[in-house]
């Protein structure tokens, strides 16, 4: 079954209406998103937001008893096991805002700052579109992950 070029324009139309639809709802999720994580002794806990910028820092008066370079250890492995955590949940969330079109990758890279700036050539392969037409690359072009957790 084939389609003509008006039936292929209103597939793409409605296709572009439901990714932007999803990337607005995963925009408001991302503002909203934060995770705190604790260290195993529980004297460190950190909270980090979208970006992976770290918005709270709490201290146990054991922790600060540790002394100055075991403490600074610990509170960067939480803020790396919170910034771990930030970025599974925002795979979560884009895949549940996105379905299984968006990039995973990128998604990741947004909370961890390493995408490459624009204009830069992107590795990737392009997708499928409706009806299996050719599509461009989906985000910056790279290609999908695996399953998000």
């Amino acid at each position: 079954m084939s389609m003509d070029a008006g039936q292929l324009a209103e597939s793409y139309r409605r296709d572009a209406e439901r990714r932007l639809a999803g990337y607005q709802r995963l925009g408001a999720a991302i503002e909203r998103l934060a995770v705190t994580a604790r260290s195993p002794d529980g004297g460190v806990q950190v909270t980090v937001r979208a970006g992976g910028t770290v918005s709270d820092v709490a201290l146990s008066e054991a922790a600060l008893r540790q002394g100055a370079a075991r403490l600074s250890r610990l509170v960067q492995a939480t803020i790396q096991q919170a910034q771990g955590g930030l970025a599974a949940r925002l795979a979560r969330r884009a895949r549940a805002c996105l379905g299984d079109r968006f990039d995973v990758v990128d998604v990741v890279g947004v909370v961890h700052g390493t995408l490459p700036p624009a204009g830069q050539p992107q590795r990737g392969r392009a997708r499928k579109g409706p009806a299996g037409a050719g599509a461009p690359p989906a985000a910056a072009g790279r290609p999908a992950a695996g399953r998000a957790g």
